[in-house]
């Protein structure tokens, strides 16, 4: 899809806005994905600041390249790439 001039990002996005911590583990990350039927998430810092977005296509490409992805946290994603 494509944005329109004048459009909003809150029109293209879910609420309430789902995000996890830089410490959650990949496979909790895509069964939060898998549950409320969305393919990207916040990640906030401890204090709640935004420090990125994870998506499925993220998380397919780590998982392909890891031995152990189940065990992973979020910010080992963002390290490794």
């Amino acid at each position: 899809f494509r944005f329109k001039e004048g459009d909003k990002v809150e029109h293209y996005m879910s609420w309430p806005v789902i995000s996890v911590s830089e410490e959650t583990e990949i496979a909790s990350v895509a069964n939060l994905m898998l549950k409320h039927k969305i393919s990207s998430l916040l990640i906030t810092s401890e204090s709640g600041q935004v420090r990125g977005i994870v998506t499925a296509d993220d998380i397919l490409r780590y998982v392909a390249a890891s031995s152990e992805p189940q065990q992973m946290k979020i910010l080992d994603l963002f390290l490794r790439t």
